[in-house]
């Protein structure tokens, strides 16, 4: 594991805050030691706000960075779960849904059993 004491006290220097509010992600370590300078450690720190991504600085279309396709299937996801979610499970709706076309022994509610 590479060590990253000076980059730690470089960000300390440059956010202007205490130790423990500092925390390096483990995931980013190669790019992190590869940052030795201050202005270095600024760069990162605009990166993670988001800053210097606006339209001049994207390459590639909007379909192409994130697809529509993707969105979609995320909403349709979601949508998919939501009825389950909310289900309220009477005597009736249980019937419907497990006892029926199968020779299964038709199972009690917990709501019908007490």
């Amino acid at each position: 594991m590479v060590s990253l004491k000076l980059q730690k006290q470089l960000a300390i220097n440059v956010l202007k805050c205490g130790n423990g509010k500092v925390c390096l992600n483990p995931n980013e370590v190669n790019e992190i030691s590869m940052d030795k300078s201050s202005q270095n450690i600024r760069k990162l720190e605009a990166k993670r706000k988001g800053c210097h991504s606006r339209y001049g600085k994207r390459k590639g279309t909007r379909e192409a960075r994130l697809p529509t396709k993707v969105l979609w299937m995320r909403r349709m996801c979601v949508l998919k779960r939501l009825p389950h979610k909310y289900r309220e499970i009477n005597e009736f709706s249980w019937k419907d849904s497990q006892g029926q076309g199968s020779d299964k022994p038709t199972v009690v509610p917990p709501a019908a059993a007490s």
